[in-house]
């Protein structure tokens, strides 16, 4: 074998190892050159293996890098979306290492605290505890780390970057490694200081409630209609029915509780609601009537529950019941008083009226007479004037019980205000002329010719200030205007002021005109008489009319009194006075009157005024002889006293109206009577009288009332 043909390898063995002129067996040489051979063969093919293994672990590296910077994108894309929701979540989320120290905040921090994290990182978490709390914390934190919780839950208040406190919530749990060793805490806080605040408010306002409800004795409750709400009773109502042991109160224990026959009637009361959505109220005696409670109740929508419930409070009033059975007891005694001193004044009103009649009625038949003597003349017109100021005091009298027992009616009807006043002012001109005293009268045209209202009234007062202003006028002159302070459509707010140039009234008399029983001067009922009751009466008629009543005035310098009330525009003509209408030119003439009178000095004093008139009277001593003369005979007028012994005026009357046989059946019969009490006077009225006529009375008032009543009867 040629070298040439020999492998590289092996000729460089032979040229190292071999002279060339060594013999070398042929089949050795093959054997090797065909190993070299083998060799290179198998080098190539590992070549070709490590080429192709390169290029696929080349291929795999680029792979795995390609995973690798998926996975990193996707964990930092991960990473970044917990951040947000981890900083974007209300709570704080926390983490501290073994020594309390934070080792993580979300942002959420900052916006409780006000620290910001990077601040807050590496200090205690008790740094910023409010001081009170710390302990708190701590007594949480041991029972964690001894095992007796697993997870710790409580409240703790954090002093914010401002200085300003908040209530937190902290959720804590410990952080272990595998082996069980304590590597730190994590957990929340939750700001809960609004809710704190707001809890806090609602624990004082229940407390205050039911401070309240404790002081006022009054209980709430609220129960469902349907069978699956939730009751409710505040802690009052529990001891109100003494009922502490009730864990679901039902109406049912409500109404247990109540006594008979209460308990039927607030049962129905509470169906009634149920059906009819009626509330209601209701006293109900509890416990044997050893307390009274007032239930008021109302169906509404539930605050517990989804559905209609019935809502209501319960209130102690034993107390209060106490204190009605005290007023009735006092309201009656109060009405006992009252009656008996309507009693004693009517008693009183006849007893002074009946002899006063007697006095004037019989002073003025004197004063008639011609040729008097002079002396004889001037000791009768005294007894007159002192008759009529007497009159003046007990009309007072009776006025001022009147307003104080709130009897005083107003009538409201049609009356001309312009002839009020000129009448009015007619009837005292006479006294005026005398005191060399000018009466005034101004009316602003604005008024209504028309109104309505109490002319009776409204009379009695402007004759009380221009009496009172002539008494105590000694020169120049008194003046009555009347003006509209205020019209709204038919309604007429009428100020009237009477002005006088008399002695006027001291600055701290002004203050006290208006009482009872109030004069301006101590002197005044020596010097000018009176009662010190007319202008408190006056004050009260005026308010009762809607207005006041006021005054100005100066020593020497005259007075000035004002008042207004409120009046309305009428569109029916006023009542004619039948006074004005009576014919009083014939007297009696030819008149039979069957007079009913016990009282002797007042039967000699109507025949003798009647038959001064033509009339023919005929007396009965009692209201029994008077009711049988009335079966006999038919009269013009009877004139009825209503106190008489064995049968009084009413009775008669009564069985004069009620008998249609009677001959005086449609007879007009006037009450004579000394009581003029109001109750008397619309008893009267009821009672088939056609008038009345209190006494002592003027022959002319007894002439006009027989007058007008004949007339009124014959229409």
């Amino acid at each position: 074998m040629k070298n040439t043909d020999l492998h590289r390898l092996l000729r460089r063995q032979i040229r190292k190892y071999l002279n060339d002129d060594e013999e070398i067996p042929a089949g050795f040489l093959k054997a090797v050159n065909q190993a070299y051979l083998d060799f290179d063969q198998d080098i190539k093919q590992a070549e070709n293996i490590l080429e192709l293994s390169s290029q696929e672990l080349f291929r795999a590296n680029r792979e795995l890098r390609k995973t690798i910077e998926t996975k990193a994108a996707e964990a930092d894309a991960l990473s970044a979306r917990l951040s947000r929701i981890v900083n974007n979540v209300q709570e704080v989320i926390f983490q501290t290492d073994i020594n309390g120290c934070w080792t993580f905040l979300n942002s959420a921090w900052e916006r409780i605290t006000g620290y910001s994290v990077e601040e807050s990182l590496g200090t205690s978490f008790t740094t910023m505890v409010y001081p009170e709390d710390k302990e708190t914390s701590m007594y949480h934190l041991s029972e964690l780390v001894n095992g007796t919780e697993t997870t710790s839950r409580y409240n703790l208040r954090y002093i914010t970057k401002s200085g300003e406190t908040r209530w937190t919530e902290a959720i804590v749990t410990l952080d272990l490694d595998p082996d069980g060793r304590l590597l730190g805490a994590s957990g929340t806080l939750t700001d809960i200081n609004a809710r704190y605040v707001a809890e806090e408010k609602l624990r004082q306002a229940s407390y205050n409630l039911n401070q309240a409800q404790a002081l006022t004795k009054l209980g709430s409750f609220e129960h469902p209609i349907s069978a699956n709400g939730n009751s409710y009773w505040s802690s009052q109502m529990f001891r109100l029915l003494n009922q502490p042991g009730i864990n679901a109160p039902q109406l049912s224990d409500l109404l247990e509780v109540v006594d008979e026959p209460w308990r039927e009637k607030l049962s129905i009361a509470f169906n009634q609601l149920i059906e009819d959505n009626q509330e209601f109220r209701m006293e109900v005696s509890v416990n044997q009537e050893k307390a009274w409670m007032l239930v008021r109740a109302e169906k509404q929508k539930g605050r517990l529950s989804s559905g209609e419930v019935i809502t209501g409070t319960l209130m102690d009033i034993t107390e209060r019941k106490g204190f009605e059975k005290e007023l009735i007891a006092a309201k009656l005694m109060a009405e006992k008083a009252l009656a008996a001193k309507s009693d004693f004044l009517s008693n009183m009103s006849h007893e002074i009226r009946t002899p006063m009649n007697a006095i004037v009625g019989l002073t003025e038949i004197l004063l008639q007479e011609k040729n008097l003597d002079p002396t004889v003349l001037r000791n009768l017109e005294l007894i007159e004037y002192s008759a009529d100021n007497l009159l003046v005091i007990i009309n007072d009298i009776l006025d001022y019980s009147k307003i104080e027992a709130n009897k005083v009616e107003l009538e409201q009807i049609p009356f001309d205000l312009r002839n009020l006043l000129n009448k009015l002012l007619e009837t005292w001109q006479l006294k005026a002329r005398h005191n060399k005293v000018e009466l005034l009268l101004e009316i602003d045209d604005q008024i209504p010719d028309q109104l309505l209202g109490d002319p009776y009234r409204l009379n009695q007062i402007l004759l009380n200030l221009i009496s009172n202003a002539l008494k105590f006028t000694r020169e120049g002159a008194v003046k009555t205007s009347v003006q509209v302070k205020l019209n709204k459509g038919e309604e007429w707010d009428i100020l009237f002021k009477v002005q006088d140039s008399g002695i006027g009234i001291s600055a701290e008399k002004l203050g006290s005109i208006f009482e009872s029983f109030t004069q301006a001067y101590t002197d005044t009922t020596r010097n000018f008489g009176g009662t010190g009751l007319g202008l408190a009466i006056s004050k009260r008629l005026v308010e009762l009319q809607g207005g006041e009543i006021w005054v100005e005035s100066k020593i020497g310098e005259g007075s000035c009194f004002y008042f207004n009330v409120i009046l309305h525009e009428s569109h029916e003509s006023a009542r004619k006075d039948p006074e004005l209408e009576a014919d009083l030119s014939n007297g009696l003439n030819g008149i039979e009157i069957l007079v009913a009178e016990d009282n002797k000095v007042n039967q000699m004093l109507i025949m003798q005024v009647c038959k001064n008139w033509n009339a023919l009277i005929e007396i009965a001593d009692n209201g029994k002889i008077a009711l049988e003369k009335s079966r006999e005979k038919e009269y013009d007028v009877i004139l009825m006293d209503l106190q008489m012994p064995e049968m009084n005026g009413f009775e008669a009357v009564q069985n004069i109206r009620h008998d249609e046989s009677n001959r005086n059946f449609k007879t007009p019969i006037l009450a004579l009577t000394a009581d003029a009490m109001p109750e008397t006077k619309n008893y009267v009225k009821r009672n088939g009288f056609n008038g009345y006529i209190t006494k002592p009375f003027k022959s002319e008032e007894l002439l006009k009332e027989i007058t007008i009543c004949m007339e009124q009867n014959q229409k």
